[in-house]
């Protein structure tokens, strides 16, 4: 995904990193159960 380019071959700059391979769990779903926990770096 970092080397994606776009039109012209120009960099589309996206930066993921181990902590950003996952999206973030809201924080109304971690309130109505415990058991869940938010995916690192968020």
């Amino acid at each position: 995904m970092n080397n994606a380019k776009g039109v012209g071959g120009a960099s589309l700059g996206y930066h993921l990193d181990e902590n950003r391979l996952f999206w973030p769990i809201p924080q109304a779903e971690l309130d109505k159960n415990s058991n869940l926990t938010q995916n690192p770096g968020y």
